[in-house]
């Protein structure tokens, strides 16, 4: 809109300039400026930044003219080289406002691209038809008995003087015309000689460009230009000029007018005829528009003439495309009752139909016609995917049964695994179902199909690809292996490398992934080990006999890839358990993981609590703010910078959570808005004190910390501390003041003990 009003502005003020300059009647500026709401100080700023914003207008002394249509001419301006033409800043014009954001006005973009680019006539071959004029120059070329060659320039007076023979009138011939006559002429006094006549410099002629340009004036032009090549010169219409009723004025009468669509649409340059001297192109305003989008080659909005249809609409957007919908079609139009626009779907019973009846329906100004497409889903397919010898899609209607889609797809391939195939198919809930059969025992031709089944045929070596084993311990090889069916512990083994030395062949542990529970432990002997089968994603432990027993077990849930209940190992770690179990995920929050371990000094806590009444409160807060099983541990110095020194070893019953990257930061106690708050980078502890209502008239604010992610706990009072994720900032109240909650915090081991000592000594 900024720019708007100041190209506006300078309209304005340009006009009403060349009216004062043509001793014109005057102009009622004061009801302009009352209409547009335009002060004098605008119209003055907007006319110099318009002025300046064309630096390469240069304003000769011609008076304006005025023609028999009273159009008053501009000033003589001259052409701007390429490189000096500034273009316009981009906005939405008056007419592309009214319609949808994504569509713009067709047709004006070409006369964008041309002012880039645009350049003066120059060097243009020149046929013998031309018409001389004055200012033409003709280069005269003898040989033969005589040698010479010289300029000719035709006069005002239409004349050119020869050697010897004088002046000869040439004005109004045509080039051909005026080589035979100056001949003719030459050969009364010279012989035997050779003479051709070419164009050097070429006239140039007055043309004005008037009307809604975007650089209306009186330009000088080669006298070779067109039509076209003077709208160009001009910058083409602007967006509120019209492309399909320009008007070519000569000798003071309508010429032609020229639709500019059958270029721009069909490519039709018929109408681009050669400009003579005083030739006027005047563009009108635009007539109606209508906008026409969806599913077509070309949406925009076309400028309409008398008797538009929805037919000829579409035929200028470029017709349809492969996905276009004829058998409803949105018209969106203004109602002639009311002042809403209102949407009217028109239907059709077919594409004849709608060809048929949409050349009777007229397009008024303003409609908006919404062409809907078709779905890209074909709606008559079943689907064969695997180890088949032509996968693919197949017609529903020749397929009814899996027998006959094998036929088409050439049937399975010898790596096929026959025992599972599988069929997917859409219940009403839009699920899908599964539906396995073992191709080896079913006859397939018993099985129908329904349109849009799915079917897997898998290969033996994709089964085996997905399933994997793993083998651990005393074996040479320890690893992953590849599960293959009816697997035995036997063969895991000696793919492993077979035992070790030192390895307890009496007690072997595999590790079975329960589908509707935990992990199960499968303790499997010496002598059952050739029979024992294994399934996909066991895990095998091989304990020395130096290890009679494994250390215990642990669990660990969260953000790993593979959580479930474990044996470990004796002084194994938690850097080696993780790597064990295949790691982390991408969503895993390493220095926020929770360690926790029983702890048999919660008990002497606890049962403190229940003898001692002077001290139940404080033991409460304990309790109620620390988790006295947690180990608060630096996971993230361990796993990302290898600090050994904060690796623990594990011990039975422990319980490792690997939490989520959490997304919120929590503000607990004296806030007026306890909860949780989505984390911003970079904000600080006043940023979420603040989303928090700041502080209740009870808040300890002196004894404000915060508890990290991984346990620990910082007190400060600068509101200025950086947060990270999953950090809760804790206001303490007044009420619980008559303790250190964060010393109690950060040294519950010591307190216990003193709190334990000092009530044996009073009791």
């Amino acid at each position: 809109m900024k720019y708007t009003n100041r190209i506006f502005y300078g309209i304005v003020f340009t006009f009403v300039f060349n009216l004062v300059l043509a001793a014109l009647p005057p102009v009622n500026i004061d009801a302009l400026k009352k209409q547009y709401n335009v002060s004098d100080a605008e119209i003055k700023s907007a006319a110099e930044t318009y002025l300046n914003s064309n630096p390469a207008q240069t304003v000769q002394n011609n008076k304006p003219i005025l023609n028999d249509n009273g159009v008053i001419s501009e000033k003589a301006v001259e052409i701007p080289k390429a490189a000096e033409i500034k273009q316009e800043p981009e906005f939405r014009s008056i007419i592309e406002s009214k319609f949808p954001k994504e569509l713009k006005q067709f047709g004006y973009d070409v006369f964008n691209q041309v002012s880039l680019t645009f350049t003066p006539l120059e060097n243009i071959p020149v046929g013998g038809d031309y018409i001389l004029g004055a200012g033409d120059e003709l280069i005269v070329y003898l040989w033969g008995n005589i040698q010479q060659n010289f300029n000719l320039i035709i006069d005002t007076d239409g004349t050119v003087i020869l050697p010897k023979a004088g002046k000869v009138n040439v004005a109004n011939l045509t080039l051909s015309d005026a080589k035979r006559i100056i001949n003719n002429l030459m050969e009364k006094y010279f012989a035997n000689f050779t003479m051709d006549i070419t164009l050097g410099k070429l006239k140039t002629i007055d043309v004005f460009i008037l009307g809604e340009v975007k650089t209306p004036g009186r330009y000088n032009l080669n006298s070779l230009s067109t039509f076209l090549y003077g709208l160009y010169a001009s910058g083409g219409p602007t967006k509120i000029g019209t492309l399909r009723n320009i008007q070519l004025i000569r000798d003071r009468r309508l010429y032609k007018t020229i639709d500019l669509y059958d270029l721009l649409i069909y490519g039709d340059k018929s109408d681009d005829i050669q400009l003579k001297k005083g030739d006027t192109i005047y563009v009108p305003k635009i007539a109606d528009t209508a906008a026409i989008k969806g599913e077509i080659k070309v949406p925009a909005i076309y400028e309409l003439k008398e008797n538009t249809t929805m037919y000829s609409l579409l035929a200028m957007s470029g017709k349809y495309t492969r996905s276009t919908y004829f058998r409803e079609v949105n018209l969106i139009r203004r109602g002639t009752d009311s002042d809403q626009f209102r949407l009217q779907t028109l239907t059709f019973k077919s594409y004849d139909d709608f060809i048929n009846n949409s050349k009777k329906i007229p397009i008024e100004n303003g409609d908006i016609i919404d062409i809907k497409a078709i779905s890209d889903q074909i709606d008559n397919w079943v689907d064969i995917e695997g180890d088949v010898l032509h996968p693919g899609l197949y017609e529903y209607g020749k397929v009814q049964n899996l027998q006959a889609l094998l036929t088409l797809a050439g049937g399975f391939n010898k790596t096929a695994y026959l025992d599972r195939v599988e069929i997917y198919r859409m219940t009403t809930s839009n699920m899908d179902e599964i539906l396995p059969i073992n191709a080896k025992e079913t006859d397939l031709k018993n099985i129908s199909l329904e349109m849009f089944d799915k079917i897997k045929v898998y290969s033996t070596s994709e089964l085996n690809k997905n399933y994997n084993l793993s083998i651990q311990g005393e074996v040479s090889k320890p690893g992953n292996f590849v599960y293959y069916q009816n697997m035995t512990l036997e063969d895991l083994v000696f793919k492993a490398g077979d035992f070790k030395y030192n390895a307890d062949k009496e007690k072997i542990y595999v590790m079975r992934k329960m589908t509707t529970s935990n992990n199960k432990i499968i303790e499997v002997k010496n002598n059952e080990i050739k029979t024992f089968v294994l399934q996909p994603l066991d895990e095998v432990f091989i304990k020395s006999v130096r290890d009679f027993d494994v250390a215990g077990t642990v669990e660990i849930r969260g953000e790993t890839m593979q959580p479930g209940i474990y044996p470990i190992y004796k002084n194994e770690t938690l850097s080696m358990f993780i790597k064990r179990i295949g790691g982390f995920t991408d969503e895993a929050y390493i220095p926020g993981i929770e360690f926790y371990r029983v702890n048999n000094n919660l008990n002497l806590l606890q049962s403190i609590n229940k003898t001692s009444s002077s001290n139940e409160i404080l033991v409460q807060n304990i309790m109620s703010l620390s988790n006295f099983n947690r180990i608060r541990m630096d996971a993230g110095a361990l796993f990302y910078k290898n600090v050994m020194d904060e690796d623990l070893k594990l011990q039975d019953k422990d319980s490792i959570v690997v939490p989520p990257i959490p997304q919120t930061v929590g503000v607990v106690g004296g806030v007026y808005n306890q909860g949780m708050f989505v984390y911003k980078e970079n904000r600080n502890m006043q940023y979420y004190l603040n989303d928090a209502g700041l502080f209740r008239k009870d808040a300890d604010t002196p004894e404000i910390f915060v508890i990290h992610a991984d346990g620990t706990v910082s007190k400060t009072n600068d509101f200025g501390t950086g947060v990270q994720k999953g950090d809760i900032i804790v206001v303490p109240t007044k009420e619980i003041k008559d303790f250190d909650l964060v010393k109690t915090i950060l040294d519950w081991t010591q307190i216990i003990f003193n709190i334990a000592v000092t009530w044996k000594v009073v009791f």
